[in-house]
């Protein structure tokens, strides 16, 4: 599909692939065997994507919390390698944040196509919150910022499926001798990551669990698997 796009060729090439720590290996020789056998590729090396987010901010050692669509996931590195046995998910993700848009006249959670081509230059204070609110079509206020933070850091009740029991449980699965490196290098990267007032609500979140903690929140973090 890229090759179509980019309108090129995978002859004799070398090809770099940015791979989830949850594939297994036999995936993986499924993927060579197709590169190798349909696409003539040269060579070929796997790199987690944890691993690939923290060198593009400049580290090898750190915790990445990955803000995906679905879950956020979290995994330490250490000196280039992932530790498999940090590796923690809260279920919590980008899709979320739907569930603090009002039910409006256009349709229950829903934007229409007019509501993306009226507003698109408003799109960073829709959705990254750097705005304080936005008025729909049918003038409903849109505030979704505020309500999604206080679920994804939610501990009413005892609630674990919250970011910062996730981050705590990869750090105490790191060796104890490495916890401090990891815990000093947070990262945060991946989409709704980028909510404005996330990586603060962050920091606060685990700052009396963890006595030493940082939250590095590159502005390329959208990106910062392939960069």
């Amino acid at each position: 599909y890229s090759c179509k796009k980019m309108n090129a060729s995978l002859d004799n090439s070398s090809l770099l692939l940015i791979d989830s720590m949850y594939n297994s290996i036999k995936d993986r020789e499924t993927a060579v065997e197709i590169l190798f056998e349909k696409h003539n590729i040269s060579k070929t090396v796997f790199l987690h994507s944890p691993i690939a987010t923290l060198y593009s901010s400049g580290r090898t050692t750190g915790l990445i919390v990955d803000c995906g669509y679905i879950n956020t996931n979290m995994c330490a590195v250490y000196e280039g390698f992932g530790i498999t046995s940090s590796i923690s998910r809260a279920f919590i993700g980008g899709k979320d944040v739907y569930r603090f848009l009002p039910e409006t006249k256009i349709g229950k959670n829903f934007l229409s196509n007019d509501y993306f081509s009226n507003t698109a230059m408003s799109y960073e204070k829709t959705i990254l919150g750097k705005g304080d609110e936005e008025v729909l079509p049918d003038n409903t206020v849109v505030q979704a910022q505020k309500g999604f933070l206080e679920y994804a850091f939610n501990t009413t009740d005892g609630n674990k499926n919250n970011i910062q029991s996730a981050i705590i449980n990869a750090i105490t699965n790191c060796p104890i001798d490495i916890r401090k490196d990891v815990s000093s290098n947070i990262v945060v990267s991946g989409g709704y990551s980028l909510i404005s007032g996330f990586p603060h609500q962050l920091e606060q979140s685990i700052q009396d669990s963890l006595k030493y903690n940082k939250v590095a929140a590159p502005p390329e973090r959208l990106y910062s698997s392939w960069i």
